[in-house]
């Protein structure tokens, strides 16, 4: 069985860059209470489920990433 790698507090953030008709979308990796120490983030989406979806996908590889080095830690 997969063990779903935990948040750590992080979350994704969609927002919208500029105004009117030709904005785009930026998703951004942010950390609850503690700030995470480390900027990630994306611009340039047409709309807010795409930034959302890419957003979502980053955080669950970076969560994976730091699952492995962590498994690698206490080998």
């Amino acid at each position: 069985m997969l063990r779903q790698p935990k948040s750590r507090g992080l979350f994704v953030l969609v927002h919208r860059e500029g105004e009117g008709n030709d904005s785009l979308f930026r998703w951004g990796v942010y950390r609850r209470r503690i700030p995470f120490g480390v900027k990630l983030s994306e611009g340039g989406f047409g709309s807010y489920h795409a930034a959302l979806t890419a957003g979502k996908k980053a955080l669950a590889e970076l969560l994976e990433q730091i699952q492995q080095e962590e498994g690698k830690e206490c080998d």
